[in-house]
C-alpha cells in the first residue's frame, strides 16, 4: 500500500469551493426543480426511488435564509467531496504512486461531468459513492463484518436513489472473488430494496424497452447510451480501478 499523497488530497478538496460557488450561482436545472416541487407538494415521483424526494424534503427543512439552490445542493456537495477523497484513497490502496493519486484526484474532481456531479442535486452522486464503496471493499484483502455491512448498505441505499445501481451491484457480485456470502450480499440488498424501488424499476424498464416516440432509438442503443453516460460521469478512473 502506497503512502497517502497530500497534494492529491488537496487537489480533491480544492474542488469544493468551486462547487459551492457553482451551486450558489447556477439556477436549478429542470430535474432539480422537478425534485424540489415534488418534495414541496409532498408527492412521490414514479420515475425515481423515494430517496430522491426525501433528500429534496431535507432541503426544504433547512433555514429559509439560505438560498434554495444551496439547500437543494447541500447533500451533493458533501457526498461529492467524499467521493473525490475516496477515489484517491482507493487509488492509494491499489498501490497508486503519488503521481497516480494526483491524476485520480484531477480526473475524479475536475473534469466537467464529475465537477457538475459534485454539486447538482441528482441521484448520480449517491450511486457513484455506493459504487466506490463496493470497489473499495473488493480492493481490501479481507472485508470483515464491517465491510459486509458496508456492501449491503451501499447497494441498498444506492438502489433507493437510482435503480441503475442494480446492474452495477450485479456486476460486482458476478466478478467478486470473495466468499459466496459476500457475493450474495449485493443481490440480497437489491431484493430488499424492491418494496420501495419496484415502481421506479418498472418505469425505467418500460421506458428503455418499449418503443415510443420519445425513445425511437430502440432498447439496446438506449441502454448503451445510459451506461456510457454513467461511465463518463464516473470518469475513466472508476472502470480502471474496478478492473484492477
Amino acid at each position: 500500500m502506497s503512502p497517502r499523497d497530500r497534494l492529491a488530497v488537496a487537489v480533491a478538496l480544492a474542488a469544493l469551493p468551486v462547487r459551492v460557488t457553482l451551486a450558489l450561482t447556477a439556477a436549478l436545472s429542470p430535474d432539480e426543480a422537478y425534485y424540489a416541487g415534488a418534495a414541496r407538494l409532498g408527492i412521490p415521483i414514479p420515475d425515481h426511488p423515494p430517496a430522491v424526494v426525501l433528500a429534496a424534503r431535507c432541503a426544504w427543512a433547512m433555514p429559509d435564509a439560505l438560498p434554495l439552490e444551496l439547500r437543494m445542493r447541500a447533500a451533493p456537495l458533501v457526498l461529492g467531496t467524499i467521493v473525490s477523497l475516496l477515489l484517491v484513497e482507493i487509488s492509494r490502496r491499489n498501490h497508486g504512486s503519488p503521481a497516480a493519486q494526483r491524476w485520480t484526484a484531477i480526473l475524479g474532481s475536475w473534469l466537467l461531468l464529475p465537477l457538475a456531479g459534485g454539486f447538482l442535486a441528482t441521484p448520480d452522486v449517491m450511486v457513484f459513492l455506493a459504487t466506490l464503496v463496493l470497489i473499495d471493499q473488493e480492493s481490501k484483502t479481507r472485508a470483515g463484518a464491517a465491510g459486509e455491512v458496508a456492501v449491503f448498505a451501499a447497494t441498498f441505499l444506492g438502489m433507493l436513489t437510482k435503480v441503475i445501481m442494480a446492474p452495477v451491484a450485479l456486476a460486482v457480485a458476478l466478478t467478486s472473488r470473495r466468499s459466496l456470502l459476500h457475493r450474495l450480499l449485493p443481490i440480497a440488498a437489491i431484493l430488499a430494496s424492491l418494496p420501495w424501488t419496484s415502481e421506479s424499476l418498472g418505469f425505467q424498464l418500460r421506458h428503455a424497452f418499449t418503443a415510443s416516440p420519445v425513445a425511437p432509438v430502440g432498447p439496446i442503443p438506449a441502454l448503451a447510451a445510459a451506461i456510457g453516460a454513467q461511465v463518463l460521469l464516473w470518469t475513466p478512473t472508476v472502470p480502471f480501478l474496478a478492473a484492477k
